[in-house]
């Protein structure tokens, strides 16, 4: 079980990292941050056996920190949107409000 797991963290990681590389858009690129986050929860949770009390709490933590981040990437995202800011990132020279 653990070889699965950990292949399956790998696997994810490799898609963000390749999504990061490839990627130009934004949005993509947070989204391929994310999957690199996921993983590396996954690989943290694969060596921690879930079904005992502080494995549990530590995957829960982990997962609200995940969320949280999507939540910032959305609000960034609406922000961006209502702005009427470019979402391709080579297409970004400034950093300005």
């Amino acid at each position: 079980m653990l070889s699965v797991l950990l292949a399956v963290g790998a696997a994810l990681a490799a898609a963000g990292i390749s999504g990061i590389i490839f990627s130009r858009n934004f949005v993509a690129i947070m989204l391929a941050v994310e999957l690199i986050i996921i993983s590396g929860i996954v690989i943290t949770v694969s060596f921690i056996n879930a079904s005992t009390a502080a494995g549990a709490m530590l995957l829960i933590s982990l997962w609200a920190i995940a969320a949280a981040e999507a939540i910032a990437t959305v609000t960034l995202y609406a922000f961006m949107k209502a702005r009427g800011s470019n979402f391709r990132v080579d297409k970004l020279n400034l950093l300005k409000w």
